[in-house]
């Protein structure tokens, strides 16, 4: 195990080091579970240890266990352009704020 810090926080994180593929997540498609895999690129755990991973190109972020089961899709509707889901991160407050491809905004996700 070792310690990476994050730059300008007083935070860093522990990394235990694992050989080979840790879990996987969905498959290729549009559908509840599966990823458009070219543009799956923002991955965050919630306070409930489900991982969230922004599906960018699909328009929505979607929710696994950490076994990889499928457990809830996120869109983004109330947006007068389709939102596009980069990098997530969550609050210590339980909220998740998602950046999106292409302009310069950021949602919250209560």
């Amino acid at each position: 195990m070792f310690t990476v810090p994050i730059q300008g926080s007083p935070v860093s994180v522990k990394v235990i080091p694992k050989k080979g593929l840790a879990c996987r997540f969905g498959e290729k498609g549009s559908g509840k579970g599966q990823l458009n895999c070219s543009s799956s690129y923002g991955v965050t755990m919630t306070m409930k240890g489900n991982v969230l991973v922004c599906d960018t190109d699909n328009y929505r972020m979607q929710s696994f266990t950490t076994t990889g089961d499928h457990q809830d899709v996120h869109t983004f509707t109330n947006f007068t352009n389709k939102f596009k889901p980069r990098f997530a991160v969550l609050h210590t407050n339980g909220h998740t704020y998602i950046t999106e491809i292409g302009r310069a905004s950021c949602r919250e996700r209560v």
